[in-house]
């Protein structure tokens, strides 16, 4: 724990030494002991006295650092931020989030002993607030919170009040959110257009990207659904490729559709011929995070197309450039005619009702043939140009 605590301070490293002997002392006496070497130490730094009172205004600072962060009077969080970590089980992208909240609170805080609500308060209000929408701040206060009731588990602060209560900002409710939609919007035809032709010259000898965002265009799979893609569960027949999704966020997430648009058949059909690991997208990396859970095959790839989007087409929050292309699918199909309960099908969305929901099996594979016909590419990408 020493160790792991030092991070290059030998203040830090000393007083962590002290700290843990003054705990683990089994009389007085000892005690008496352990402080006496302390003061000793303490005292080598300046000629000072960091435990009398009389003396403690002027004591050196790195003394009296010491004597405090060695008796609990100092707590200092930046060293402990590691530690936390180290025992947080969740996925790496969520401890880089932890990590940077946190980093936000160090930047105005360093110690446990200057945390008050009210300084919590004022926190939220001056430096998370601003710029941030409400669910991103919530997020952030929920990093802070594991932080904060971790130094209460691990002794590194009293017990108390929880000075983060009710801060948290209020965020529009699920009826308001559907009537609104998810801040996201689709593709426009000529924005899609523009953005194959983007990916094609970006990815040039390297098709992996634009076969993926081909596959996107015509099809209502998700980003991570389609990187997840086995050879398995593509069955091409008659030239339409059948797609089938084992599952994902919802129950309804399971689901079977075509996809008809020929260079796309043709492209899932050479891939499985090709694949080596049993993927369509055979050159995503297959990997094992630090906690032991298994990574997204679709984190690179997001990230590379998030940056062709903000770099060579526009930069706006509401166009995603994984799923925008899903929002433009549920475009299509409604403009196409398509009746919404089949559309609900397609995109994997519950469907509403009990008879719906419930008793019927789905549309037909006729119907879904027809409702896939109006996903089609917005240009020919055999000859782009």
């Amino acid at each position: 724990m020493i160790d792991r605590a030092r991070g290059g301070d030998k203040v830090i490293a000393r007083a962590a030494f002290y700290r843990q002997h003054l705990a683990q002392a089994s009389s007085a006496e000892g005690r008496e002991i352990i402080l006496s070497l302390l003061e000793d130490e303490a005292e080598a730094l300046a000629p000072s006295n960091p435990n009398d009172p009389e003396e403690a205004a002027e004591a050196h600072p790195e003394a009296l650092r010491l004597y405090q962060l060695a008796t609990g009077q100092l707590t200092e969080m930046a060293p402990l931020v590691g530690l936390w970590l180290a025992d947080r089980q969740v996925r790496d992208k969520t401890k880089i989030m932890d990590r940077q909240a946190v980093g936000l609170l160090l930047q105005r805080h360093k110690t446990v002993q200057e945390l008050t609500k009210r300084a919590a308060s004022q926190f939220v209000s001056d430096v998370l607030a601003p710029s941030r929408d409400p669910a991103t701040i919530n997020r952030m206060l929920t990093s802070i919170r594991q932080f904060w009731g971790w130094l209460e588990t691990h002794g590194y602060r009293e017990a108390g009040i929880d000075i983060w209560a009710g801060l948290n900002r209020s965020v529009a409710r699920h009826d308001e959110q559907d009537q609104n939609g998810d801040g996201r919007r689709p593709f426009t035809e000529a924005e899609a257009a523009k953005f194959l032709r983007i990916v094609a010259q970006v990815s040039g000898e390297l098709p992996l990207d634009l076969d993926i965002v081909s596959l996107l265009a015509t099809s209502t799979l998700r980003l991570s659904e389609a990187c997840s893609l086995r050879c398995q569960d593509i069955v091409i027949q008659n030239g339409t490729a059948w797609v089938s999704v084992a599952g994902g966020k919802t129950k309804a997430a399971k689901r079977r559709f075509p996809v008809v648009e020929s260079s796309v058949v043709e492209m899932l059909g050479r891939r499985s011929e090709a694949s080596t690991d049993g993927f369509i997208f055979y050159e995503l990396p297959d990997f094992t995070e630090s906690n032991g859970r298994k990574g997204k095959r679709s984190s690179a790839v997001s990230q590379r197309l998030g940056r062709y989007l903000d770099k060579h087409l526009v930069s706006d929050e509401t166009l995603v450039a994984g799923h925008s292309w899903r929002h433009r699918a549920r475009t299509l199909l409604e403009h196409g005619g398509i009746d919404p309960w089949v559309a609900d099908a397609l995109m994997g969305h519950r469907r509403p009702g009990e008879g719906l929901g419930r008793y019927s099996r789905g549309p037909s594979d006729q119907q879904l043939l027809h409702a896939a016909s109006t996903l089609r590419l917005p240009i020919d990408i055999l000859n782009i140009k």
